[in-house]
């Protein structure tokens, strides 16, 4: 189960990681529609951190490696 999660957040920590990279340089450029859109999948990323910590692990048998 560690290793799933692990697995789960890893990605989206990349994910969210380059949201912020993609954000600056177009917050630079000019491209504020594209900053919104960016901040709303950032939103949305933080939101599945919480279920992945949240609601995954809670319901999953806790015998499971």
């Amino acid at each position: 189960m560690r290793e799933f999660r692990h697995d789960l957040l890893s990605l989206l920590n990349q994910v969210l990681g380059y949201s912020y990279l993609v954000e600056e340089e177009a917050s630079d450029g000019g491209y504020e529609s594209v900053v919104k859109d960016i901040q709303k999948i950032q939103k949305v990323g933080k939101s599945m951190e919480r279920l992945i910590a949240d609601q995954l692990v809670n319901a999953w048998p806790q015998d499971l490696p």
